[in-house]
């Protein structure tokens, strides 16, 4: 699990890497959003759109956390179909996320 310090006030871009198929993208849950506030920020800058024949190409994809108010909050990444309630996600990815006030 890596640990992301942070002030109030601060940004910090994840990017988290895509799955081959556009089925599958990175869902976030179970962290404070009075500590945190999370953005999709969609595809990676100069990602394919598309392959030759209609297939879809591996892309990463970006997310913005704000740090909001000062305290610690775990965030879990899971790579998961985008219909698949209660299907079991192909990854996960762990962060704990401090967030320090800004005279600290």
């Amino acid at each position: 699990m890596e640990t992301i310090e942070l002030r109030i006030g601060d940004r910090r871009t994840l990017r988290l890497p895509g799955h081959r198929s556009g089925e599958y993208g990175w869902r976030a849950g179970g962290y404070d959003v009075a500590v945190i506030g999370l953005a999709p920020g969609g595809a990676a800058p100069g990602a394919p759109m598309a392959l030759p024949g209609g297939a879809t190409p591996s892309h990463d994809e970006i997310f913005d956390i704000v740090a909001q108010r000062a305290g610690e909050t775990p965030l879990r990444f899971q790579l998961a179909p985008a219909s698949g309630q209660g299907k079991t996600p192909l990854a996960t990815c762990d962060f704990r996320v401090i967030v320090l006030p800004p005279w600290r």
